[in-house]
């Protein structure tokens, strides 16, 4: 590390580390109670807010840790004690452990989640877990207690995403050990949860007691989506999340997955299975790469132009369909880096395009060789896969080489035909 490198991190670390520390200076405890904590550590304690909560509340404050939104169970409201909830409520009630969580990826976007094990009531309208969203900006509602599930235990908790910018809402099944965590981003909250069983396992119809709290974990499940049609217009269709199981048992120890039967986990990339052709629905449509038909009577070479297809940030290009990235090819594809089938390709990437396929693209005349002319060769555009996308090299700074890894083509055949069962061991970590 340089001098300059360090002197950034010197001055940056504790303005990070202060802002996270104001943002948490004012608390509100439900019954009117409020509690404030000075620069120098002094404890101011107010009372006369309002609110009926018994147990959990939620607070939203600014950079500074000024109070700006608290909630009860049932209601908003300002830092003027104004109730903003004028003709509505969050759908909690007063004796959920944590009945509500007030947060903001931007700070002009309130986002509101409220749960109660009671079951929800379309007459009272409360119970279940619920989504409201609050323009700050404007001072309007965007979404009032939209119910996300009728049956939900009375705990929620919140944790940042692993890039700094998103966040993570995790409440619990009513019944049994299930989790289910929201991802919430700049564009908003993904309705479609992260499925896992990892949680205290509730048998009862009062569950919940207590706090949701986190911990080291693995997934269980992935979330995917797939293309719909619609079965009164084929041309238009919809898309629908889904889950993939990553077990084949309930103590998670049968992986389905395979994993390269030479290199193991050293390759990046694994096969999951997860139906057969016959099991898929008529109206289900699915795009599997090795059905596309390729030049594959080319071959890929270094400078070539490549596009990685995915989800950068979260974005789409429109109707869920990728955001195609460009790179070019920086090492000779015919060599094995790290004597492991990868090479490396020049490209700006985010988070969001781990496990996209790599598309190689030429525009021109293509020969198969130097020597004569044959009817293969091709006048116009050719497209050969190439691999798949895993990462980039540097990723913990935009500004660093910027050099993605593309394991080849050949890796997810050697997968499939190897049926090399993958090992538990990380769950031990």
């Amino acid at each position: 590390m340089n001098i300059k490198s360090i002197v950034i991190l010197i001055f940056i670390l504790p303005i990070s580390i202060f802002c996270q520390i104001d943002r948490t200076r004012s608390w509100y405890f439900g019954e009117g109670l409020k509690i404030f904590f000075t620069k120098d550590n002094q404890l101011n304690v107010k009372t006369g807010l309002n609110g009926v909560a018994g147990e959990g509340s939620g607070v939203f404050n600014d950079s500074s840790g000024n109070l700006l939104f608290y909630s009860d169970c049932c209601r908003m409201y300002d830092s003027n004690n104004s109730d903003v909830c004028t003709n509505f409520t969050l759908g909690s009630n007063g004796s959920s452990s944590q009945s509500s969580i007030l947060t903001s990826v931007n700070d002009s976007i309130l986002h509101i989640f409220s749960t109660s094990s009671v079951i929800y009531n379309t007459g009272f309208k409360n119970g279940g877990f619920n989504y409201s969203k609050y323009d700050i900006i404007e001072k309007k509602w965007l979404i009032k207690a939209m119910t996300l599930e009728k049956y939900s235990a009375e705990t929620q908790a919140f944790v940042n995403h692993q890039n700094g910018k998103w966040q993570w809402v995790v409440r619990h099944s009513r019944l049994g050990d299930t989790l289910y965590s929201y991802l919430l981003t700049e564009k908003g909250l993904e309705t479609c949860p992260v499925i896992s069983h990892v949680g205290p396992f509730y048998d009862d119809w009062y569950p919940g007691q207590g706090k949701l709290k986190f911990s080291a974990a693995f997934p269980t499940k992935i979330r995917t989506k797939a293309r719909i049609v619609n079965p009164s217009n084929p041309k238009y269709f919809f898309t629908d999340c889904f889950t993939i199981d990553l077990y084949d048992d309930d103590n998670y120890e049968k992986p389905k997955w395979f994993v390269h039967p030479t290199h193991d986990y050293n390759v990046d990339v694994i096969a999951i299975p997860f139906a057969n052709r016959c099991e898929i629905p008529p109206l289900v449509r699915i795009f599997p790469i090795n059905e596309y038909e390729f030049d594959n009577d080319f071959e890929i070479e270094v400078s070539d132009d490549v596009f990685i297809l995915g989800y950068p940030f979260d974005l789409t290009g429109g109707k869920e369909l990728p955001i195609w990235k460009r790179g070019t090819i920086s090492t000779e594809p015919i060599l094995d880096l790290d004597n492991l089938p990868k090479f490396l390709v020049d490209t700006a990437t985010r988070s969001g395009m781990s496990g996209s396929p790599v598309i190689m693209q030429r525009n021109g005349f293509h020969r198969l060789n130097d020597k004569e002319v044959t009817s293969k060769d091709i006048l116009g555009r050719i497209r050969l896969f190439a691999g798949i996308y895993s990462g980039r090299i540097g990723a913990e700074n935009n500004f660093e080489t910027q050099l993605g890894i593309v394991w080849k083509q050949i890796v997810i055949e050697e997968i499939i035909n190897g049926q090399k069962l993958g090992g538990i061991d990380f769950q031990k970590i």
